[in-house]
């Protein structure tokens, strides 16, 4: 593995993230994290948590090939249903995306159509793929953060979940 002294890799923060929603699967049963809430327009919570595995997802299964398309999920309902399922698929995950070369080139589909039906390609990166995932993933916790506190405020939430980097480090420097 490189050496980047003084430096994280991206997959030892985006570890941090899953440990953070792991912890919040972990302490719903399969009731209420299925269950379809008002405030999300009758998505749930394991909805919102399968959607940020399955950019996940596509981000560790285009290793091999080299392209990303992000809206080629599978959109499996067992991780919107059982919080086990996904709790160890989220596990899987962590232990992946630390394998990944960041330095790796891909290719990335766009998710919106030209007039002719053809999508955008754009070139990128693993590891700027690995901030996207990330980033994508901060803001969907913000979403379930909201849904937590509406429907399950026994469940103990990290004030950081969900909360962008950029605005931890602003409020800091103004506290």
């Amino acid at each position: 593995m490189r050496q980047r002294p003084d430096h994280y890799y991206i997959s030892e923060v985006t570890g941090q993230l899953i440990d953070q929603l792991i912890n919040v699967i972990g302490q719903m049963d399969s009731k209420g994290y299925s269950k379809p809430l008002p405030i999300f327009n009758g998505s749930s919570i394991g909805k919102h948590f399968r959607h940020i595995h399955d950019f996940y997802a596509s981000l560790i299964n285009c290793s091999s090939s080299g392209v990303i398309d992000y809206c080629k999920r599978k959109r499996d309902a067992d991780l919107e249903t059982i919080p086990q399922i996904i709790i160890q698929r989220f596990e899987e995950i962590k232990n992946e995306i630390s394998r990944l070369n960041e330095d790796k080139e891909v290719e990335v589909h766009g998710d919106f159509e030209f007039s002719d039906g053809s999508r955008p390609n754009a070139l990128s990166s693993l590891g700027r793929e690995m901030l996207y995932t990330y980033d994508h993933g901060v803001h969907h916790l913000a979403i379930i953060k909201l849904g937590l506190r509406a429907e399950f405020p026994d469940i103990q939430i990290d004030e950081s979940m969900g909360v962008a980097a950029s605005t931890l480090r602003y409020a800091h420097s103004h506290s």
